[in-house]
């Protein structure tokens, strides 16, 4: 059990008061010298009372609680962003550890509370990650080999329908980070096929090219959307 001093009050960490501190006495010990730090004793010890009232809750490992007693009726950022992911996931028995409580500390110190929790909604989203099981926490908020917190977390949270814009269409990033990493070069090879035939559609093949890419993206869901002859972005459809 933790426990702080408050006054002359020996108080629990939840703030309840268990009694009363008349006086603290300290064993100091000097292994170096003949005489103790305090009176004359035996040797290289001595005990000696302190007054309470020169007691300071830094002795504690944990910080006294603040005179009206609130703070540890405040929310943990942690276990709410553990609980947005246990309800998007929908794994009511999955278990916060102390590694993931890391990992979630580690991510809102990097990207703040709000991003860490829209790449949780992200995951959630991603189709890909469920159908393969990837479905841990892990998948939204740590880092791939050779890659950012920052960066995954960025990856992630493009895939949560709030990254979608107002009038309910995608970015060109925000359609390509739709897909799997390991997809996402060949998604970009798609997009340019068509630019080339929107931006010169005299070109022969261009449109027969084009038209392929554009089918494969309805296939996936999506409705391409093209203006000043490039692709704007996409659509989600039906």
């Amino acid at each position: 059990m933790r426990l702080s001093i408050v006054g002359n009050k020996l108080v629990r960490r939840d703030g309840t008061v268990i009694g009363e501190i008349v006086n603290i006495s300290v064993n100091l010990i000097c292994p170096n010298c003949g005489q103790s730090l305090g009176e004359r004793g035996e040797e290289g010890r001595s005990t000696t009372a302190v007054d309470t009232s020169e007691a300071s809750s830094d002795i504690n490992v944990e910080h006294p609680p603040p005179p009206n007693g609130q703070a540890s009726f405040l929310p943990d950022p942690v276990d709410e962003t553990w609980s947005t992911y246990i309800q998007a996931m929908e794994r009511p028995r999955a278990v916060l550890t102390p590694k993931v409580r890391r990992w979630i500390r580690d991510a809102h110190e990097a990207v703040g509370v709000d991003e860490t929790r829209k790449a949780i909604q992200g995951l959630a989203a991603s189709d890909f990650h469920r159908n393969k099981g990837y479905v841990g926490i892990e998948y939204a908020i740590r880092p791939n080999r050779d890659e950012t917190i920052e960066g995954r977390i960025s990856f992630m949270a493009a895939k949560a329908p709030q990254a979608r814009n107002a009038n309910g269409t995608l970015t060109v990033e925000e359609l390509v980070a739709s897909f799997d990493a390991e997809s996402q070069d060949m998604i970009w090879e798609w997009i340019g096929d068509i630019n080339r035939w929107a931006l010169q559609p005299q070109i022969p093949n261009t449109k027969v090219q084009a038209d392929r890419q554009i089918e494969r993206f309805r296939h996936n869901g999506f409705e391409v959307l093209i203006e000043k002859g490039r692709v704007a972005g996409a659509r989600t459809i039906a």
